[in-house]
């Protein structure tokens, strides 16, 4: 991966799974992160992982005024890419 040095990434759902992997190679590769999720612990979890190079927002992106919020809280510069990994699974038979 090409260094990300400068850049800054956005990742919703990245508490756990594919955003949490998401997080810890786009941290490896150097960017700055910002990374959102519903669950504050696990946000946690996965900061810790990535360095201290995250920007940690709890916020649940299925209701409009959380996202809104959210969103609010991204001021300090331009962001460079969005992975908007969010979603709920509800597998059935």
């Amino acid at each position: 991966m090409i260094p990300l040095s400068g850049q800054r990434v956005v990742i919703t759902g990245a508490a756990q799974g594919l955003g949490a992997a998401i997080a810890r190679v786009f941290a490896r590769a150097g960017a700055d992160l910002v990374l959102v999720d519903l669950s504050a612990e696990g946000l946690a979890e996965v900061g810790a992982a990535c360095g201290g190079r995250a920007k940690l927002i709890t916020a649940d992106l299925a209701d409009a005024e959380a996202t809104r919020a959210a969103l609010a809280e991204i001021t300090d510069g331009p962001v460079h890419t969005l992975i908007h990994n969010a979603a709920i699974l509800q597998p059935e038979p």
